[in-house]
């Protein structure tokens, strides 16, 4: 019976909330620090998303150094806006060279495709860099389905009289492709 008389062990803060009257205090404060929680999980969130949105700006503007700073703070070399778009697209659409040999070697997917379907190599076709296409062909990447896709820009490239992306071109293709209309560059 000596037992009985002896303290129990010391009250915490828990076991006093967990007595009937001051369950509603427990559940209040349960919510509250679950609604700290998913704000703070929020706000880690949305920078993770403005500081993947800066490293595909800093590939689009051919900033080295920012981007392997991105890259050692843990951004994915492949992080994606909402178009599916990488670092490597935005690089390939600015034209940006050495950016793209960068994300290369820094593993980035050179047959990434955004939610259009386009790889980098052709948002590079669409916008007359050739040699961004050069690069990224150089590198592996698939050439486009349609031999049509380069032929056709190659095409305009002629009729704006735009040489040097005519002698870009003629480094990395087959001048005897046929376009969509069935027509060689010939």
């Amino acid at each position: 019976l000596d037992h009985l008389s002896k303290p129990l062990a010391k009250p915490t803060v828990l076991n006093h909330l967990s007595k009937p009257a001051h369950c509603d205090i427990a559940a209040l404060l349960e919510e509250e620090f679950k609604a700290v929680q998913d704000a703070v999980k929020h706000e880690l969130g949305e920078r993770r998303a403005r500081a993947a949105q800066d490293f595909r700006r800093s590939a689009a503007d051919g900033d080295i150094d920012a981007v392997q700073t991105f890259l050692d703070q843990g951004i994915e070399v492949d992080e994606s806006d909402y178009d599916h778009r990488t670092a490597l697209h935005y690089a390939a659409l600015a034209g940006q060279s050495a950016m793209v040999d960068f994300l290369v070697e820094a593993g980035a997917d050179l047959n990434a495709r955004n939610i259009y379907g386009c790889t980098p190599v052709e948002d590079a076709v669409h916008r007359k860099h050739g040699t961004v296409v050069h690069a990224l062909l150089m590198h592996g990447a698939v050439p486009p389905a349609k031999a049509s896709t380069i032929s056709s820009e190659m095409l305009l490239a002629i009729l704006d009289g735009d040489n040097d992306t005519v002698q870009e071109f003629l480094e990395v293709i087959d001048v005897n492709s046929i376009d969509h209309n069935g027509q060689t560059l010939l």
